[in-house]
Parts: structure tokens; sequence; C-alpha cells
């Protein structure tokens, strides 16, 4: 853990992690907060699902363009305006669903409050090449980010459901927007943030991050990870049903963030002498393997065993993900680059999500799981095919870090 203490010694440097995680709270509450508070307004899990849906795609849509800006003017000139307009949203939306507001309106609604969410994952993923020059200590801060993204999406359906129980659904919404605003004001107040400027740009103008050839490449594997993550959580799902109960679901969900959580750590604190975009390729096969005992579990105690095993290389994975994606982009484009993979990562799930119930209703639960290591596989195979051509490294200068072997 010594490479965990360096990284958390650096000034300013927990208090930046502590209040991005609480600024991103919402991303793990605000789909199940919308879902349960439509559902329980219109009756409707159709009307429920569609807002959901416009939540997710509005997201992944105007992110990229956040991104964008935020590179151009400044972190603090996005983030600012859209905590306030996104917690303002938030609390209206909720209003909305308490005062019965039409199907139709609340989906507009929805989508208004996805396209407002405040970049804050990126905005931090492209500052840690700032703030950490040397590379074994981005390591560990991404593996630290890649923890706590998995603290926001456990904690964040466990906060929706405690608040249900003690007072309504609509009430999550305001948590979110309170979340989202106090946690996106402390975030832009730390000096890391305050300090950072625009990179300038290149003569080639204000081209977007789209246009890099590596970062196309990264984002088909960030695509094929998401449709894992889509399938595993409804076939986890289903494979709960079918062993136990629904009860079921929740435990096998937890255990893989369980698994996760300390093979981040585990990954995270070690020294690495294998270049990142051959550890990267190298992590989605781990993942493959370990989830493909999970395809056959055939009892509740071995489900959850496997639900542990597959997870403790996800972490690892993403951790690795976030650090090739700083050496791929150069500063001046590295938010939007990782906002472009929060977006695919966000159609990814989708997509896997809606193969998984596709599978589950016309095959078996099986053949659904089954889908999820062979998604991460291919996001294997084509990151160790692409190693030596858009993935081959690239002079330090150019990239927003320090490129080192591939």
């Amino acid at each position: 853990m010594i490479a965990y203490r360096r990284v958390l010694a650096v000034p300013g440097l927990p208090r930046l992690l502590a209040t991005a995680l609480v600024a991103r709270l919402p991303m793990g509450l605000t789909s199940l907060a919308i879902l349960i508070a439509v559902r329980e307004t219109t009756g409707s899990f159709a009307l429920a699902g569609t807002a959901v849906a416009a939540y997710s795609a509005a997201s992944a849509i105007a992110l990229p363009f956040l991104g964008g800006v935020a590179d151009r003017r400044g972190r603090q000139q996005v983030l600012l305006p859209c905590a306030l307009l996104h917690s303002a949203l938030l609390l209206a939306f909720s209003l909305a669903v308490r005062l019965g507001a039409p199907g139709v309106a609340l989906i507009g609604a929805a989508a208004l409050v996805g396209a407002t969410l405040p970049p804050v994952s990126a905005c931090l993923r492209s500052l840690w090449p700032q703030v950490l020059q040397a590379p074994e200590q981005r390591q560990s801060a991404y593996a630290l980010d890649a923890i706590a993204q998995e603290v926001v999406f456990v904690s964040g359906p466990l906060l929706v459901a405690l608040i249900v129980a003690l007072v309504q659904a609509p009430d999550a919404l305001i948590a979110a927007a309170a979340f989202a605003l106090v946690g996106t004001l402390g975030f832009v107040a730390v000096p890391a943030v305050r300090r950072a400027r625009p990179s300038p740009r290149r003569p080639t103008g204000d081209r977007s991050a789209a246009s890099l050839p590596a970062l196309r490449t990264v984002l088909v594997a960030i695509l094929l990870s998401g449709i894992y993550w889509g399938v595993l959580q409804v076939g986890i799902s289903a494979r709960a049903v079918d062993l136990s109960g629904p009860g079921l679901a929740g435990v096998l969900l937890a255990l893989f963030s369980a698994g996760s959580f300390a093979g981040g750590l585990w990954y995270g604190a070690r020294s690495w002498r294998i270049g990142p975009v051959t550890r990267y390729a190298a992590a989605f096969a781990t993942v493959a393997v370990a989830t493909v005992p999970l395809v056959g579990a055939a009892s509740a105690p071995a489900a959850a065993l496997c639900a542990l095993l597959a997870g403790s290389a996800f972490a690892p994975a993403v951790s690795t993900e976030f650090l090739v994606l700083s050496e791929i982009a150069p500063a001046q484009l590295l938010t939007e680059a990782f906002a472009w993979a929060s977006s695919a990562m966000v159609l990814g799930v989708a997509a896997g999500s809606v193969c998984a119930g596709w599978m589950i209703d016309h095959a078996s639960t099986a053949a659904a799981l089954a889908v999820a290591p062979a998604a991460i596989a291919c996001a294997a195979i084509w990151i160790a095919v692409h190693r030596r051509g858009a993935l081959a490294p690239v002079p330090a200068a150019a990239a927003g870090g320090t490129r080192g072997r591939p």
C-alpha cells in the first residue's frame, strides 16, 4: 500500500478524491430513482424505462460536447453551470413527479437531467497527468478512481432503497440534486482544479478527440466492455431468480463489486514493467476467463464465488483503461477523450442489457451470460491486434502523459 500512501500524500489529493466521489454519487442513484418515481406515478414500467433510457441517452450524447468545452474553456466553466442546472432540473423533476405530470413530460425532463450531468469523471481523469507526473503515481490514482466508481454504483442503489423506505421515491431525486451540487462545488474549489488552465490548441484547430485513431480504437474496446457489464447485470439477476429469488441478485452484484474493489486495490499498489496497452489487453482476457465459471454456476454458493472471481479483474482493467486513455490523447483533448469513453460505456451497457434480455426470453440464462465473456474476450483480442498499430507508442510530447512500452 506504499504506492497509495505516496499518492494520497500529495497536497489536496484526498480532498480531490472525496469531493469527486460525492459529486458522482448521482450517477449511481439517479437512474434507479427515476425508474421508481415514474413507475409509482404513472403505473407503467414502459414509461419508467423510457424515462431512464432518455436520461442515459442524453447523458451519452452531451458528455463529449461538455468535455470538449472543458478542454477549450476550462473545467470550472463547464462544471459550475452544469451543477446548478442539473440540480435545479432534478428538483423540478421531483416536483413534476409529485404533481403527476404526463409521461411524455417526464421523459423530456429526464432527458434534460441527463444532458446537464456534470462531467466530473472526465474532468478528474484528465487532471491526473497535471497533478501527478510519475506514471506509477497515475496508475495508483486511476486504480483509486476505478475503486471509487465501484463505491458509487454499489452505494447509489442502496441509498435509493433507504430513501424510498424512509420517505418517498421523489426524495431520492432531491438527494441526487444535493450530492451533485455540493460535490461539484467542492470539487471545483480544490486548488488543483482552480489552478488548472486549458491547454493551448494546436495548429490543427478545433478538432475533436474522436478524430484520433487511437481513441477510436479504444472506444471499440470500451463499447465491448460496456456490453459485458450490461449483459452481466441482467444475466446475474436472471440467474439469481433461477437459483433462489430476486433477493440474491443484489448479493451477487455486491460480491462482483467486492471482488473488483479488492482486485483494484491489489493492482494499483503494484509496479509494472509491462506497458499499459499490453496490460489492458491482458486484463480484459483475465476478466473473460474469470467470468466463464459464472455461466455454469448451478447453486447460490457457487454463483456467489463465481461473481467474486469475475469481479476481481474488472477494476484492474478499468484503471488500466484510464491510464491508456491518458497517454493516447493530447492534453488539449483529454477531457473530451474521457467523456467519449463514458459515452461508449453507457451505450455498451444499454446494448448489453437489451441483448441479455432477449437471450433470456428466447434462449436461456446460461446463453445470455455466455455473451459477457465473449464480448470482453473480443475486446482483449481487439486491443492486442492494434497494440502495434493504432495503439503503438507515440512521442511523449504528443500525449497527455508519458507514453511507455505498448
